[in-house]
């Protein structure tokens, strides 16, 4: 499947001033641009809907969100025309989605989603492993996110459009085999992006490329730790407070 939505009005300033904001309260930092994942405001609505049916799951089962790269190659403006161009491959189990967002002056931000169907006795056994206290090295710097509160998740889902009820209904992620509602992995990515800013204000993030480990619960706490491989890239590992599982971990280039 290949398509091309325009967007006359583009961003709406209100989604992406909403979803910094919630970013900032979550992870710290200071956005000054529109966060990475701002596309996601675009994606809920009913002319991109009907083009992304493929990622939902077939009934009984559930979908896991295994990675997520996302890069901006210019500034993402608001009230501005948008181009968006949607290509999914796919295979019996797995589906692969890139977003390429482009403006009057050319692409601007690129996403990639790859999903994966399980049944709920696969998805029960997504449980992560802990974080060894070896891969703590003297130059990681860590920071505490405020809690993925349900009130928190419910923004997000609001921006977003997000209507996959695992993300809130207790009943429908059980049935899936997820012990409690989960925190949607774009949200943790833009997360990771403000706890960057936070960390190395210095710098601003061009690219990230995340990959999910284990689910996050409702009202979760996550570490963290920013661990620099050059000086303009670093890891970034998301670890669950509580259990010291780690949920994702991001490659990140400033």
């Amino acid at each position: 499947m290949s398509v091309e939505i325009a967007f006359p009005d583009g961003l709406e300033q209100g989604a992406v001033d909403g979803l910094g904001t919630l970013l900032e309260t979550l992870g710290g930092g200071e956005l000054v641009e529109a966060p990475l994942i701002a596309a996601v405001s675009l994606l809920g609505r009913s002319e991109v809907r009907s083009h992304l049916a493929a990622m939902q799951p077939p009934a009984g089962q559930g979908v896991v969100h295994e990675s997520q790269k996302l890069e901006r190659h210019a500034p993402l403006e608001t009230g501005t025309p948008l181009r968006l161009a949607v290509t999914e491959e796919s295979n019996k189990a797995a589906r692969l989605f890139s977003f390429h967002l482009a403006g009057a002056n050319g692409l601007a931000v690129s996403l990639e989603t790859r999903l994966r169907f399980v049944t709920p006795e696969e998805m029960a056994r997504f449980r992560g492993s802990l974080f060894p206290e070896r891969m703590n090295t003297p130059a990681t710097k860590w920071l505490e996110s405020a809690a993925f509160d349900s009130r928190a998740v419910q923004r997000y889902l609001d921006i977003s459009q997000d209507k996959n009820p695992i993300h809130s209904d207790p009943e429908a992620a059980s049935a899936v085999g997820l012990a409690d509602p989960i925190v949607p992995g774009l949200l943790v990515a833009g997360v990771g992006e403000a706890v960057c800013t936070a960390l190395r204000p210095d710098a601003a993030v061009a690219a990230m490329q995340w990959r999910f480990m284990a689910p996050v619960p409702i009202g979760a706490v996550l570490r963290f730790g920013l661990q620099p491989r050059s000086d303009t890239t670093a890891r970034l590992f998301a670890v669950n407070a509580e259990t010291n599982m780690i949920a994702a971990i991001g490659e990140i280039r400033f």
